[in-house]
């Protein structure tokens, strides 16, 4: 005999099934399409994340060039890069150099001559450097030819660079004042080249033998017009030491140094630097320190025109 169940179980096993599809539903949402969700959103933070570190990074690197532009504590270059300004003298230029030789307080320029030579300039380079003297050097153009990187060393250490002519050979320069002049002028373009400087002028020329005196005087004295015409000064000595003059001891050449600078304020000492001068260099320290014991402060030719 069929007995019918009554309506409200029906209805119980009705939503017993719906809860049971409900829940495999859930189930299968949360193991399965939940964690990708999860991870989209993971995924999506991080990018943010590297985003926004990239944008500071490239803050900090724009900040780190900004401060490398700016930077006031940047190296100086260097002198030999450097434009440096010529010095140009004129007619009052030419009076400081002829009145050299007085002076209210001790004074002395210690001046080279016949250079620059590879076994002698460096030397004394090197015991002027050791002093922090500055010196001047009358260099030939032949010996600059020879050793230029010499001459630009003795410049960027602060020291000055004159004219001495080019040959020093008495009979041919002595010859003629055009001569003389492009004697002069050959030097000045050798010396530009070794400085690398077009515009450098080194204003002061010193005669070999010096500026008067002699079978040559009367050439000498037209060229001397000449270069004044052209604010070309020239400059002599009142003090040496006679290391061109024979073989003399380092001790002979302090003491013809002592003698030759006797009850003088402003003191033009003539040494040379050619490379069989060894003796000079030897000498030399001892000279700077008679002129140090004695209250003399040491100038060079920057110290008359400017400069430097």
């Amino acid at each position: 005999m069929y007995i019918e169940e009554p309506k409200h179980l029906n209805y119980k096993r009705v939503i017993l099934v719906v809860a049971i599809i409900v829940l495999v539903i859930s189930c299968i949402y949360i193991g399965l399409i939940l964690p990708r969700l999860v991870n989209i959103d993971k995924k999506n933070k991080q990018q943010i994340t590297q985003e926004q570190q990239v944008s500071e990074d490239n803050i900090r690197d724009n900040s780190n060039i900004i401060k490398v532009d700016l930077t006031p504590d940047a190296e100086p270059p260097a002198r030999e890069e450097e434009e440096t300004e010529s010095i140009l003298i004129n007619e009052q230029g030419i009076e400081k150099i002829k009145n050299i030789y007085h002076s209210d307080y001790k004074r002395v320029f210690l001046t080279f001559d016949d250079g620059p030579s590879k076994t002698v300039t460096p030397q004394i380079l090197s015991i002027l450097e050791q002093y922090n003297i500055k010196a001047t050097f009358f260099v030939l153009g032949s010996r600059v030819e020879l050793y230029p990187d010499i001459v630009k060393d003795a410049y960027n250490k602060g020291h000055y660079i004159a004219n001495h002519g080019y040959s020093h050979k008495y009979d041919y320069i002595y010859a003629s004042t055009d001569n003389i002049i492009e004697e002069y002028r050959h030097t000045e373009n050798i010396i530009r080249d070794a400085l690398q400087m077009p515009n450098y002028y080194t204003n002061v020329f010193r005669f070999p033998g010096g500026s008067s005196g002699g079978k040559y005087n009367e050439v000498k004295q037209s060229a001397i017009q000449i270069l004044k015409s052209n604010n070309i000064a020239y400059l002599d000595w009142n003090c040496l030491t006679k290391d061109s003059e024979g073989k003399f001891t380092k001790e002979e050449l302090v003491q013809n140094l002592i003698n030759t600078s006797q009850n003088k304020n402003s003191i033009v000492v003539l040494m040379h630097d050619a490379g069989n001068k060894k003796t000079t260099y030897e000498a030399l320290p001892e000279i700077i320190e008679y002129f140090i014991n004695n209250g003399y402060v040491f100038e060079n030719l920057y110290n008359i025109l400017g400069g430097q």
